[in-house]
């Protein structure tokens, strides 16, 4: 029950990042689609009938509440981004031997926030990559070993990859890596707010999970590249301020007491939200 409302947060505070990006927007519905088996997801797409009728990821409305197709495909994104955060944390957390707690991180993409993604994959005509989650959620479960897990990760980063290529590079310049970055850190920062209260650790999943958001929006900044001088110096920026959260997660595991807080990733998030802003 626990897990399950940590899940109705998160979707809540996904749904308001989508009304901050998002113009006219129309009423928000934030019921999931948590408890669907995976070998539903793929026959999902297949029911889905025309682009029109899909709905936006994240917020279930529909697709045409949301004018700005950049902004669109930053939402995409974000929930992609979401994704590589749990399972570098499952991977990480498999690799050290902590396979219960993998298999719980590895359980969110393939439950729930796959299934959000399913309109979004149909709209952009792709397949998704419902069978490379199960492979590895299995590989995990099974205990099949490291060089298992690690060939079935590798396949499934590589798919969401291609799912990322769908989005045209027109929508993936500096500026708006940069507010995926933002995005990522975002939902970290409440993520953390509800792991540490009052130096306490209340809850490890989601101290794991800010870890993991936080660490693919590094991998995005980083993987900036311009000869703009003015990119080079807000990406460096951007960096800069990215580690100053190191200490927000001093383990994979953590400890029972912490001297940190959310505030900083929301300073942070603010932070490279301002620098996305430059016109780059």
């Amino acid at each position: 029950v626990k897990n399950t409302m940590n899940q109705d947060k998160l979707w809540t505070r996904i749904a308001m990042l989508t009304l901050t990006l998002a113009t006219g927007a129309t009423q928000i519905s934030c019921d999931s689609t948590a408890n669907k088996d995976i070998n539903t997801l793929k026959s999902d797409q297949d029911e889905i009938a025309t682009p029109s009728s899909t709905v936006n990821i994240a917020s279930k409305r529909t697709v045409g509440d949301i004018a700005d197709q950049t902004e669109k495909d930053i939402l995409y994104l974000t929930q992609l981004g979401l994704m590589r955060g749990h399972l570098y944390v499952g991977k990480e957390l498999y690799n050290s031997g902590n396979i219960e707690h993998a298999k719980m991180h590895l359980k969110h993409p393939q439950s729930d926030l796959y299934a959000e993604m399913v309109p979004a994959f149909a709209e952009r005509g792709s397949d998704g990559f419902a069978e490379e989650l199960t492979i590895l959620f299995s590989a995990v479960g099974e205990d099949l070993g490291k060089v298992a897990v690690s060939a079935a990760y590798d396949r499934l980063i590589s798919s969401i990859t291609a799912s990322e290529n769908l989005v045209k590079a027109i929508n993936r310049g500096p500026a708006q890596n940069l507010k995926l970055a933002s995005n990522l850190v975002k939902v970290a920062a409440e993520e953390y707010e509800i792991a540490v209260v009052d130096g306490r650790m209340m809850n490890a999943h989601e101290y794991q999970d800010a870890f993991g958001f936080t660490t693919v929006a590094s991998l995005i900044v980083s993987s900036i590249v311009s000869d703009d001088d003015a990119v080079i110096e807000v990406r460096t920026e951007a960096i800069r301020s990215l580690k100053t959260l190191e200490p927000n997660w001093p383990s994979l595991i953590p400890p029972k007491t912490l001297s940190t807080n959310s505030e900083s990733l929301h300073a942070v998030a603010a932070e490279i939200q301002i620098l996305s802003l430059g016109g780059y």
